[in-house]
């Protein structure tokens, strides 16, 4: 699910002055962890000197929704456009994806959400369907995912525990008015709260149990909304990220 965003925005799942209305007050998405969402309008992701390595573009129903996103993948130093496409359709208690390579068609995923009260209760890829994943909530805020246990402190997800692995999770003082889901996760569909609450503030740090360290620092528009994340990983710099994120 991660990679969904990201494509959307590996995540799935950031400019400054590029986009004339980052500053406006108004929203798109729904309601969740005390703010009212602006829609994401663009994300470009950057490697650590500054390449650019994918950009994606986002697109709304009349009612705000996410139904669809335009990806374009880069791999430095070869210049060549990888084109790739998602598609959203919403039900009553359903919502597919359809992941797409334009280029070659040699990639097309299909995947189905059950939803019930506005949450994500399940997710399986269509082609396998014994693969069904459930999600479990308490007051609001997603504690298990496929196997994995989520822990909150005062409002922001302190730690992720899977069979094989966990993340300690510390914030800032920075209130997270964009809505980023798990690990910045920058899916519409986490922002419009389908994976329920998101965290209070904004990541500072995740520190896995092997010791993996990344650290996360920010730049806001004038209204509070993260328009660019500097996403360093102290064992490997060359892994450094930068995301620079537009709205609607």
């Amino acid at each position: 699910m991660n990679n969904i965003l990201l494509f959307a925005c590996s995540a799935l799942l950031v400019g400054l002055s590029s986009c004339s209305d980052n500053d406006s007050e108004e929203n798109t998405g729904t309601t969740g962890g005390g703010y009212s969402r602006k829609a994401l309008s663009r994300i470009e992701i950057f490697d650590y000197k500054d390449n650019l390595k994918s950009k994606e573009t986002f697109l709304y129903d009349d009612k705000g929704r996410w139904i669809g996103s335009d990806r374009s993948s880069y791999y430095p130093p070869d210049p060549e456009e990888h084109l790739s496409k998602s598609t959203v359709l919403y039900s009553d208690n359903q919502i597919k994806l359809k992941l797409q390579d334009d280029l070659t068609n040699s990639y097309t995923r299909d995947y189905r959400y059950e939803v019930k009260d506005n949450l994500i209760v399940s997710w399986e890829e269509v082609r396998y369907e014994e693969g069904r994943y459930t999600y479990v909530y308490s007051d609001g805020y997603l504690t298990e995912k496929r196997g994995s246990h989520y822990e909150y402190n005062n409002g922001n997800l302190v730690e992720i525990a899977g069979k094989s692995f966990s993340y300690d999770i510390t914030y800032t003082d920075i209130p997270n008015k964009t809505g980023f889901g798990e690990l910045n996760n920058l899916d519409p569909l986490y922002i419009n709260g389908y994976f329920g609450k998101s965290s209070k503030n904004l990541i500072k740090s995740t520190l896995s149990d092997s010791g993996d360290k990344n650290n996360y620092s920010y730049v806001l528009d004038k209204a509070g909304y993260v328009t660019e994340i500097l996403k360093e990983r102290e064992r490997y710099p060359e892994s450094t990220l930068k995301y620079k994120i537009y709205y609607k």
